[in-house]
Parts: structure tokens; C-alpha cells; sequence
């Protein structure tokens, strides 16, 4: 293939270090501890079945608890589900999703789409190609279209901590079956690349 043919993302792959399948973190990225000897063999994953593991935390807006799931972990290489719900008599017009990528410079903004009582959005796997920490915050409108208070912010960000193996189960959005986690070729670039078969 090429070197014209390959696109940024998969430059980015090759950046982050992938090759042969096998994803490694990117310098400065958290480091794994291994699991307990005894209770998983090496590249397992916890059960479909399991429980995910949610961010355990107050979040409020204007004092008002919000009923919310933020994952705290998430594979490699899969879509983030981040689901929330505005405090009951809060009336929100819009909410737009700010996040940054390990290793990446400025935070992308995203709206997120109505759903049920709360507003959803899953940040793509393209943005997740790494092991480290996806960081977000969300900023609210309400009715009369003035800014309400966000669900945190640049300076204290939520986390999602983006790993190769789960401890909990898969998160998802409320309903919904877990997101499927993205394919790519043992060169670490995406089907449908050019020059990838």
C-alpha cells in the first residue's frame, strides 16, 4: 500500500503504537494492573452478563440531582455510551457534549439526541483507539435559551477510562444492546481503508 493511501486515522492507529492486532497505550497513558493470578486468564474480559461499572458520583445541576449513566470504563476501540437525564421541573432545550481523546490537544463538540427523558450520545470508537482516559463535560440550555449550569467542565472533567480488558460489563445507553466493538486488521488499519481488503 502506498504511502499516500493512508488515511489520518490510521496513521493515528500506528501513532498509538498499534500493530499485529495488539493495541499499546500511548507514553504517559495510565497503566493497567494485572488481574488477580487465578481469576482471569490473560486477555479475558468480564462477562457479558456483569454489571457495568458507572461513574459513582453526585451530579447536580443548579443544586438539583441528575439521574445519569457515565460509564467509568470502556474498551478499546468501542463506542462511549454516555446517557443523562435533567432534574424533574428542569426544563433543557439542548445539551451538547464536550470531548477530548487521550492524547489529543482541543476537546470536539457534539449534540446530543433526545431520549426518553434524557439526552444520549456515543462518542466514536475512532476516538477511543487508545488505551488512557476520554475526558467530557456537558453544557445545557434551557427552554428560554439561556446557558444553565454544565455537567462538568474543562477545568474538572468527567472520565471514562479506556482499557483493553473490562472489569465490569460492557455499559450501554438505556435499552439498548452494548455497542459493538469497532474491527480493524491485524496491521491495525480499518476494513475499507485504501489498500486494505
Amino acid at each position: 500500500m502506498g504511502r499516500k493511501q493512508v488515511c489520518a486515522f490510521c496513521l493515528g492507529l500506528l501513532a498509538a503504537g498499534c500493530s499485529s492486532g495488539v493495541l499499546r497505550p500511548l507514553p504517559g497513558a495510565p497503566s493497567e494492573p494485572p488481574p488477580p493470578s487465578g481469576l482471569r486468564g490473560e486477555g479475558a474480559t468480564a462477562p457479558a452478563s456483569a454489571e457495568p461499572l458507572w461513574v459513582d458520583a453526585s451530579v447536580t445541576v443548579g443544586w438539583f440531582p441528575v439521574t445519569h449513566r457515565f460509564p467509568a470504563e470502556q474498551r478499546v476501540n468501542t463506542p462511549v455510551p454516555i446517557y443523562f437525564e435533567p432534574p424533574e421541573g428542569t426544563r433543557v432545550r439542548a445539551a451538547t457534549l464536550q470531548y477530548k481523546a487521550f492524547g489529543a490537544t482541543n476537546y470536539k463538540k457534539a449534540s446530543m439526541r433526545r431520549m426518553g427523558a434524557g439526552f444520549a450520545y456515543e462518542v466514536p470508537c475512532t476516538e477511543v483507539a487508545t488505551t488512557g482516559h476520554l475526558k467530557y463535560f456537558i453544557e445545557l440550555v434551557g427552554s428560554d435559551g439561556e446557558p444553565l449550569d454544565s455537567i462538568g467542565s474543562k477545568i474538572a472533567p468527567l472520565r471514562v477510562r479506556i482499557k483493553n480488558d473490562l472489569e465490569g460489563g460492557p455499559p450501554s445507553l438505556p435499552g439498548q444492546e452494548p455497542p459493538r466493538q469497532c474491527p480493524s486488521s491485524c496491521d491495525g488499519f480499518p476494513p475499507g481503508a485504501p489498500g486494505v481488503p
